[in-house]
């Protein structure tokens, strides 16, 4: 239960920007939505229940990481996924990662 509530505020809860949480929130039908983005507080639905609506969900979420990717590359910046990927396993499922510094000063996660 704690990665699903982990996943939650991932999701709706961080954020630079209300913008980014939006579409989560529509579809998690989310009350009492007052304050900004790191402040949600509400009652979340059971996403189980709506298989059809979770696909349509997770389409659009793959359709706005797409368009993101190859907004990013464009702009010849590296959308840098694996580090994602690795965080979100390493919560969902209790993996063990690791933080090591990469060549350029800076930290990367990745599987120990």
């Amino acid at each position: 239960m704690s990665s699903h509530r982990w996943t939650l505020g991932m999701t709706v809860g961080r954020g630079d920007y209300d913008a980014q949480v939006w579409p989560h929130i529509a579809f998690l039908e989310i009350d009492g939505m007052e304050g900004g983005a790191g402040e949600r507080k509400g009652v979340y639905r059971d996403v189980w229940r709506d298989m059809e609506g979770l696909e349509r969900y997770l389409r659009m979420c793959w359709m706005h990481m797409v368009r993101y990717d190859a907004v990013m590359r464009e702009c010849g910046v590296e959308p840098g996924w694996e580090g994602w990927v690795v965080r979100v396993v390493g919560q969902l499922w209790e993996v063990q990662t690791e933080y090591v510094e990469d060549e350029a000063g800076g930290w990367d996660v990745r599987f120990v």
